[in-house]
């Protein structure tokens, strides 16, 4: 019974296979046919989706939503219609509803099937994969912000004549991303190489530091800048979120610290000799808590996704905080909100060179992360521009210079802002839209 089993699954597999091999020949024939392509693609980072919540509402920290907001807002493209890459966590009705009311003429449409983690039966699939098809070949562009994004419907083999572009997901690398031919992420960019049409980099520095980590060609690498980051340079200011922030204690807040750590690939395991505190090193709650309190500060930290958080004690002091997925604010707007970053080894760090604002290391297994991971610049005192911590006691002497440590690394970071970033305006996204579309 069992090897019938197996038979039978084996069948039905190759069978599957021969139909979706009909439906993408169909329709890849379509696309090179089709004259005028009607929908245009976009499709953000998915686990920013899942995790943060990331939408065409929670649009300003993901740049292929902020590009569609761009769009959107200035009423471009009216004869398009503008597919949108949700997660299964996000409702459908609520995206449709605000679009109704912000956008009463553009036609957006929201689809899960790139995101979906559910397992289907073979006909709800065969459906999805048909939908999936006839949405990519009727594209003129697919927008996403990630080369790392798997598309599970085989894009790699569908498309014809449409422009691919991948907007990006980190302006430039702090840690070593040179992965290994074995490396799974590798494998998934090796499938990827013949999908994308360009890259969007911020900078010329940017481009060359991506290109030993990819596996596209440099001549695809135009810089154009983040669209994102317009947000950052606007004048725009979330009060709300910082009204929210400081009524949470009871003490009067002068600085709110964000704190972005990145997550540890030693830290993948559940392994409980792992159980570490949120900033690494060990401190007592109540002297930390009184120390943040003595200076006026609030530290709110951002995890990173792909953080193992089962490793991370979760008792904390008033002081202190960790930000989840919220429906309206993501990353940028934290980063908006702030007046100074601690961080570690997270690219984030260049973006927040752009609000020109104290920035503070955590570096308290620097040795160990780069014994694991490495970095993309040695030594690493040429790129950072701020204080470094790794313990309770530099912390404490970091937190009592926030004010110096402002005016001391100005230059720096204008320096390494300007190595990172060709333009520091908020036309990113004006930038990407002409140049594709005029």
């Amino acid at each position: 019974m069992t090897k019938l089993h197996s038979i039978a699954r084996r069948f039905f597999s190759t069978i599957l296979e021969i139909i979706r091999f009909v439906i993408k020949s169909f329709f890849y024939l379509k696309g090179r046919l089709c004259l005028s392509p009607s929908n245009v693609l976009f499709v953000p980072h998915p686990s920013m989706c899942l995790n943060d919540r990331y939408s065409i509402i929670n649009y300003k920290s993901d740049n292929s939503l902020s590009l569609l907001n761009y769009i959107l807002t200035n009423g471009f493209l009216p004869d398009k219609t503008f597919y949108v890459a949700v997660s299964e966590n996000e409702s459908i009705e609520r995206n449709t509803e605000y679009v109704k009311k912000k956008f009463p003429h553009a036609e957006v449409k929201f689809l899960r099937i790139l995101f979906s983690q559910k397992k289907l039966g073979r006909m709800e699939y065969l459906h999805n994969f048909t939908e999936f098809c006839s949405i990519v070949s009727s594209s003129s562009h697919i927008f996403t912000s990630s080369t790392f994004i798997s598309f599970d419907y085989s894009l790699r083999h569908l498309i014809s004549k449409q422009v691919v572009v991948d907007l990006n997901y980190f302006s430039a690398p702090f840690k070593n991303d040179i992965l290994s031919d074995s490396n799974h992420v590798r494998r998934t960019l090796l499938k990827q190489e013949s999908i994308y049409s360009f890259v969007i980099c911020p900078s010329e520095l940017s481009a060359r530091l991506f290109v030993p980590s990819s596996t596209l060609s440099y001549s695809k690498y135009v810089n154009l800048g983040m669209c994102r980051n317009d947000y950052l340079l606007s004048d725009e200011y979330p009060e709300q979120l910082r009204r929210r922030i400081v009524s949470d204690v009871t003490y009067q807040v002068r600085y709110i610290l964000l704190y972005t750590p990145t997550h540890r690939d030693y830290e993948c395991s559940d392994n409980s000799d792992n159980f570490r505190p949120l900033l690494g090193f060990e401190a007592d709650l109540q002297e930390l808590d009184n120390v943040l309190k003595s200076f006026g500060v609030i530290i709110l930290a951002k995890l990173h996704p792909a953080q193992n958080k089962k490793v991370i004690k979760c008792t904390l002091p008033e002081s202190v905080k960790i930000f989840s997925g919220d429906e309206y604010f993501g990353l940028n707007e934290l980063m908006k909100v702030s007046d100074v970053l601690m961080t570690d080894y997270s690219s984030g760090y260049f973006d927040y060179l752009l609000l020109d604002k104290p920035v503070i290391f955590n570096f308290y297994d620097f040795d160990k992360y780069l014994r694991y991971r490495g970095l993309s610049y040695s030594p690493i005192d040429s790129v950072i521009a701020g204080d470094v911590v790794r313990d309770m006691e530099s912390l404490r002497n970091a937190l009592s210079r926030i004010e110096i440590n402002r005016e001391s690394n100005r230059m720096k970071r204008h320096f390494v802002r300007d190595l990172f970033f060709a333009d520091t305006n908020s036309c990113s996204c004006e930038r990407v839209y002409k140049y594709f579309f005029n």
